[in-house]
This record gives C-alpha cells, sequence and structure tokens, in this order.
C-alpha cells in the first residue's frame, strides 16, 4: 500500500512544531516520516524581497516547492533521501545532516501546502492548527528572540509586513478545507489524542 499522506498548516507561531514533536513521539521512524517546509528555504541571496528590500520568507518564492514535491514523490515510491537541515542565517550554526526514509505515514509540515496544488492533491487528510492572532504573536516574539536571535523590533515589522500578508493570501482562505482543524489557545491535547488514534489504526491497516 503507498503510504498515508498527512498535511498540517496552521498560522505562524500556531504550534506546529510542538504538536509535531509530541505527535511523533509515539511512533517509530518506520511508522511516520515528516517533511518539513522549514528546511526548504532557498539560500538567502534568493529570498524575494519586500518594497522596502527586506527579505521576505513568507512567501511561497522564498521556499524550493519543486524540491518539496520531489521528495515528497520519492518517499511515496518506497525512496530515501537526506537534506541539509535550514540554519535560518544563525551564525556558527553547523546544519544537521537529515535523513528521510519512507513509512507507512507521511507528514507534510508547512505554510503552503494547501495553498500548493502539487502539494495538496496528494494529501489524504488535511490539518489545520489554529491559534488566537495575538497569543501567536507573543509567541512569535519569543521564539524568535530565543531560536532565532531576532530582535522584537525586526519580529514585528515582519509580522506586520510579511507573515500576516502571507496568511492572509495563503493560508486563511484555506482554511475551509481541512479536514481537521485543532484549536491550540491554551492546550492541543484532545486533538493530539484524536490524531495519534488515527494513526495508529492507519498502521494497523497497512502491516
Amino acid at each position: 500500500m503507498e503510504p498515508y499522506i498527512v498535511g498540517i498548516t496552521g498560522g505562524s507561531a500556531s504550534g506546529k512544531t510542538s504538536f509535531l514533536n509530541a505527535l511523533n513521539a509515539d511512533f517509530s521512524k518506520e511508522e511516520v516520516c515528516l517533511i518539513s517546509f522549514d528546511n526548504y528555504y532557498k539560500p538567502l541571496a534568493q529570498i524575494p524581497l519586500d518594497p522596502n528590500g527586506q527579505p521576505n520568507f513568507d512567501e511561497p518564492e522564498a521556499l524550493d516547492i519543486e524540491a518539496v514535491v520531489n521528495d515528497l514523490e520519492k518517499l511515496k515510491n518506497g525512496q530515501s533521501y537526506e537534506r541539509a537541515e535550514y540554519n535560518f542565517n544563525v551564525e556558527n550554526w553547523v546544519p544537521k545532516i537529515l535523513k528521510h526514509h519512507s513509512a507507512k505515514i507521511i507528514i507534510v509540515e508547512g505554510l503552503f501546502i494547501f495553498s500548493e496544488p502539487e502539494i495538496l492533491k496528494h494529501l489524504n487528510l488535511r490539518i489545520y492548527i489554529d491559534a488566537k492572532d495575538d497569543l501567536r504573536w507573543h509567541r512569535r516574539v519569543s521564539r524568535d528572540r530565543t531560536e532565532r536571535n531576532v530582535d522584537a523590533v525586526t519580529s514585528k515589522y515582519q509580522w506586520q509586513n510579511h507573515v500576516e500578508p502571507s496568511e492572509s493570501k495563503y493560508l486563511i482562505p484555506y482554511k475551509e478545507i481541512a479536514d481537521i482543524i485543532i484549536l491550540n489557545n491554551t492546550s492541543f491535547d484532545v486533538g493530539l489524542q484524536i490524531l495519534k488514534n488515527h494513526f495508529k489504526q492507519q498502521i494497523q491497516s497497512n502491516p
């Protein structure tokens, strides 16, 4: 049987990474493989610029979508591949080489998975993780500061000029095609358990 393909999207700082970490903790690499858009950004010199000349990572052109599709198709065909972890331009961060092997369930995670037809057509299940805008904003500022060495002024600029316009164009209009919407204002535990149970059923049906 072909792998079961699950697409997970949501706005910036909605909790996708935390959700995926909690989800993957219950499954082996033979059972679940994750493709994350975070590792498909183009080199900084190829990132599109906004009207003020600032790199905009929230446009589809910032990502190598073709590579995502190619790697997804490799996994569907039972093949493996390697890809360097993207370092978000943080100095002195040596990226790891990530090894991906085909599995019974393949998760594709990223902002544009519903708006890109070549990715959307592969998805058997579409999941949208949602949270209040003000909560996501505070999470984003904290993450930018601690994980990506981005100051609050830059975070605010990117949120207003990149994140919000991109979500309005490439994310929110596609929310209605999600099969499941998981709210993460305080906790995603209920949605997480439902998805874990669903995964276990899929794995059992694909011995």
